[in-house]
């Protein structure tokens, strides 16, 4: 529907990670790094549509660098936590047991914990709503420092 191309991020420890990602995409991923300085991922971000990822340093740089974002928050307040941009949503189960950090002494439902409790449905969801607020709804066009994807 979007003609997207993904790419994947990752710290210097998440290579592994990435190419498990990569392989559940069912395609290859456009790029795909664990290696770059913060510099290069801001200079990435910057020309990216959409940034959908955990509360990490990738998503407020994203924020930074006013890439719209999709923050997908597990145990800790997006309240706090969430990257600041007029172009950002959040994803959050606000469970009674939040603020765990996923500790395993502290977790209450380790089989079901609230990160995997956040289903790709609701992602697809909450990107499209993002992409169509950012993108196409009249109020934004104009002010959003950036072009529709085409």
């Amino acid at each position: 529907k979007y003609n997207a191309r993904i790419i994947l991020l990752g710290g210097p420890a998440d290579g592994n990670a990435v190419d498990i990602v990569e392989d559940r995409l069912g395609s290859d991923a456009a790029l795909k790094f664990s290696d770059l300085s913060l510099l290069e991922m801001a200079a990435l971000l910057k020309r990216c549509h959409l940034f959908i990822g955990n509360d990490t340093a990738p998503g407020h740089i994203a924020a930074g660098v006013q890439c719209p974002t999709l923050t997908l928050f597990g145990p800790n307040l997006p309240l706090l936590w969430r990257p600041i941009s007029p172009y950002g949503d959040v994803l959050f189960k606000d469970l009674p047991c939040c603020r765990c950090r996923h500790e395993v002494e502290l977790c209450i439902r380790p089989e079901n914990n609230c990160m995997d409790m956040i289903t790709v449905d609701e992602v697809w969801e909450k990107a499209e709503d993002l992409l169509a607020k950012v993108y196409y709804s009249p109020e934004m066009r104009n002010k959003a420092p950036f072009r529709a994807p085409e």
